[in-house]
């Protein structure tokens, strides 16, 4: 079973396939003109040069994988506590918890101020655990690391001194 596709390239190869050289030349330039026919032929729609393609993402993969970004359907989600407002604002490049009931130390155009938020070591716990859920990374003593979309997690996790963290936005 031919299509129009298969026979306009059997006429190529049957006039031309037979010279040397130039004949090569004009196959390839006659397979360019015939692939850009492929499409209408076979009713596939193509977007215009520079457009958005909607495509639907296949299974196991999600926006964040592709994008590089956590999608703000997944933000309001996330159960991040007392930083998730600072997770959803990408002016903040960067979170730091220095310990257990001392302020966040945050960087925001390229300025790093105090914040007024103090975590607790429970609250700690629960972001560490929320970042390993997410990446199935289990949070291992006493250096853990993982990454979700643009968000990268670096965190020392001790009992004695309590653990600490460092959320950057790449």
């Amino acid at each position: 079973m031919f299509n129009e596709s298969s026979i306009e390239f059997a006429k190529i190869f049957l006039v031309y396939g037979s010279k040397k050289e130039t004949g090569f030349k004009k196959i390839r330039k006659a397979i360019k003109k015939t692939v850009k026919k492929i499409p209408k032929a076979l009713n596939i729609p193509v977007p215009k040069p520079n457009s958005e393609l909607s495509v639907p993402m296949p299974p196991g993969f999600s926006e964040k994988d592709i994008s590089g970004q956590i999608p703000a359907s997944e933000q309001g989600n996330a159960d991040l506590g007392q930083i998730q407002e600072l997770v959803d604002d990408f002016s903040i490049t960067m979170i730091q918890c220095d310990g257990p009931n001392i302020p966040l130390k945050i960087t925001k155009d390229k300025q790093t101020t105090n914040s007024d938020i103090i975590l607790s070591e429970e609250e700690i716990s629960k972001i560490l655990s929320y970042f390993s859920e997410k990446t199935g990374q289990p949070v291992i003593e006493p250096v853990f690391q993982t990454k979700i979309g643009n968000l990268k997690i670096m965190a020392i996790t001790s009992n004695y001194s309590g653990s600490r963290f460092i959320i950057s936005r790449q």
